[in-house]
């Protein structure tokens, strides 16, 4: 989390480092994580399906400067969806919400 570059991860390896892997991390490592990964979705190098599976974790962190760069990430990609692919952005929003309550 203290250099000048960018990781691309492979879908099952952000997958299992958030699911396995993200109670390891410390902070400015997971906030890189999420900085990373807003990155690659942006720039069309990983799949939105992907960032949605894990983003309820990123954004249910206890790290308010995590949780709030996980938000930001899925306010951008609700920003740049297409009115059909809202649904599935708002079951997201509404996990993530629902999972956060009593972390804090």
């Amino acid at each position: 989390g203290s250099g000048y570059f960018r990781v691309e991860f492979a879908p099952s390896m952000l997958e299992t480092m958030v699911t396995k892997g993200w109670d390891q991390l410390t902070a400015p490592e997971k906030l890189s994580v999420v900085e990373d990964t807003s990155y690659s979705v942006t720039s069309h190098q990983l799949e939105p399906e992907t960032v949605l599976r894990v983003l309820p974790s990123m954004a249910g962190d206890s790290q308010p400067a995590v949780a709030n760069a996980a938000y930001r990430l899925l306010l951008t990609m609700m920003t740049n969806a297409a009115p059909e692919d809202r649904a599935k952005y708002d079951a997201v929003v509404k996990q993530s919400i629902s999972g956060s309550r009593g972390r804090r």
